[in-house]
């Protein structure tokens, strides 16, 4: 009579090196896989932006001046915005995930001034490569910016805004006004990053080491579904826009790495 293995014994048949290389395959698969899934990450600049928004003015929302304790009119370069906005400094930036290539960036900013002429604005990618260099109108304006390569990073990229600055009268120095900002990856194929599929392959690969390391009769199921869920948690978490936070887990991969290492580590020399 033939004797079926379970999916434990299965597992713990494979080799310790054949196993490895196994998982960390399918684990770089499985994340190159993820980024052929569109994504989009809204960012309304005055609003839930924290995570995004580097180097701006404070929020300034129409609200705030007629409920003020003495109420007066909203600054004339609100007209038009969604009701909030931030100026950007001489150079402010925009920090975004790596949710893979080609992508678009999608800027509504006005260079407005009180007089004189309106400013010239450059936009840059990672503080380097220059990806647009325009001459703003004065009023609200839409521009798309498109992302066909970059550095690489570990775990995001910024979009450098630099303005012809000017003084307000309240002091401030500024450059141009940003209203909301949209990064999205259209559909496939989709370049995945690289360096977030290696860390994916990473966590695969430490998961089965530490399946190694148990028990004989540990069951793999745990592992498995360890994995799918860090998986998931990368996708809804960091490439996508979490729907409710808003405010995308840029270290996941990193700190779910460091975590595993540290699990194996107590399990080898215990």
């Amino acid at each position: 009579m033939v004797r079926r293995l379970s999916l434990g014994a299965r597992f713990a048949a494979v080799g310790v090196l054949p196993g490895l290389v196994l998982a960390l395959l399918l684990g770089a698969l499985l994340f190159a896989g993820a980024y052929q899934i569109p994504a989009r990450h809204e960012v309304d600049i005055g609003g839930y932006d924290a995570a995004y928004a580097q180097g701006f003015y404070d929020a300034e929302r129409a609200d705030d001046a007629r409920n003020a304790p003495a109420p007066h009119d909203p600054p004339p370069y609100l007209a038009g915005s969604n009701g909030a906005l931030r100026w950007t400094r001489a150079s402010s930036a925009l920090r975004f995930p790596q949710a893979g290539l080609p992508a678009v960036v999608r800027l509504r900013l006005r260079g407005w001034r009180a007089q004189g002429e309106p400013p010239r604005l450059q936009v840059l990618l990672n503080g380097q490569e220059v990806l647009a260099d325009v001459a703003t109108t004065g009023e609200w304006q839409d521009l798309s910016v498109p992302l066909t390569s970059g550095p690489l990073k570990a775990s995001d990229f910024f979009i450098e805004l630099r303005a012809d600055a000017t003084r307000l009268d309240d002091g401030r120095t500024v450059g141009v006004l940003l209203d909301s900002a949209i990064y999205s990856v259209g559909g496939p194929p989709i370049a995945p990053d690289p360096v977030q599929v290696a860390y994916g392959s990473l966590a695969a690969a430490l998961l089965w080491l530490l399946y190694r390391s148990a028990e004989r009769n540990a069951l793999a199921a745990p592992y498995v579904i360890g994995f799918f869920a860090l998986l998931l948690l990368f996708l809804c978490c960091y490439r996508l826009q979490p729907p409710i936070a808003r405010y995308p887990l840029l270290w996941l991969m990193p700190a779910a790495n460091g975590l595993l290492a540290a699990a194996l580590l107590v399990r080898t020399w215990r």
